[in-house]
């Protein structure tokens, strides 16, 4: 099952109606059909992280030094997937 995109537009609205308000993520997720909440907290950090540039959807092809680095980073910091995502600013990925 493909995952749905939504535009960068929704997710600052989300976002800063979050940041303003504090409402729950689980409430946007049913407010707004967003599949999970956990796209809703994904968004919160990287535009914590990267302002509205991190909210836009990158796609693209990694070299292979880039994977690494972001393997070594992962392995020498002890973060987790979704901070190694938000701090290289790429999509989480979909296995």
């Amino acid at each position: 099952m493909a995952k749905k995109m939504y535009s960068p537009e929704l997710k600052m609205e989300i976002v800063q109606r979050y940041l303003k308000n504090g409402e729950s993520a689980i409430l946007f997720a049913c407010g707004y059909h967003i599949g999970s909440r956990a796209d809703i907290r994904k968004w919160i950090a990287q535009y914590k992280k990267n302002g509205m540039t991190g909210l836009s959807t990158t796609h693209g092809t990694y070299t292979g030094e880039f994977k690494i680095s972001v393997v070594e980073y992962m392995y020498n910091t002890g973060a987790s997937i979704r901070a190694t995502v938000t701090h290289f600013h790429i999509p989480l990925p979909r296995w």
